[in-house]
């Protein structure tokens, strides 16, 4: 994929980069929220899936402006469990691990957090009517948590590559005296 041609479709606060594949397109929305936080959809003939979900209110109405002429089928969720309000009718995927992280593990944590840091702007209801039954993912690594970037993830907090590492460094790469 060449991430350099696409259309760029500017909207009232986000934007949306648009990538034509001939048959599918690829709709990557920059919420430009206080997280900057990113959704995906994948079109195909005037049909919609949503991968992830915005989680402020004004992207939630923002982007279901955008969608209004497209026929939303679903919306796969793994980490972003909050902005419940977005497209309620639409049925919504994950697998179990996503969902508990959601509304049991860190994910809910991160959701309370973000509910009194950003009050009453940021959508902390969750999806409701989750999809489940994918059975669990076979890679260690691969379990519903945030990837940043190609080849990483939230780590767990016993990750043992980092149980090593001094709790004075901030990071990995810091320089350690000792």
């Amino acid at each position: 994929m060449n991430k350099n041609t696409y259309q760029t479709v500017k909207l009232d606060k986000g934007e949306m980069n648009v990538y034509d594949f001939g048959s599918v397109k690829l709709h990557a929305y920059k919420t430009n929220d206080y997280i900057d936080d990113e959704v995906f959809v994948l079109e195909k003939n005037g049909k919609a899936v949503i991968i992830e979900s915005p989680c402020f209110f004004d992207n939630n109405r923002e982007l279901a402006e955008y969608l209004k002429d497209k026929t939303v089928e679903g919306m796969l969720i793994a980490y972003h469990g909050a902005g419940g309000s977005f497209l309620p009718e639409v049925p919504k995927y994950a697998t179990q691990n996503a969902v508990d992280y959601s509304e049991n593990g860190g994910g809910k944590a991160l959701i309370e957090n973000f509910a009194r840091t950003f009050g009453e702007v940021f959508d902390s209801s969750l999806h409701k009517g989750w999809v489940t039954g994918f059975g669990h993912f076979r890679l260690p690594w691969c379990d519903g948590r945030c990837v940043q970037d190609p080849g990483t993830y939230s780590p767990r907090h016993s990750d043992s590559r980092l149980l090593a590492i001094p709790a004075s460094c901030s990071r990995v790469a810091d320089y350690n005296p000792n």
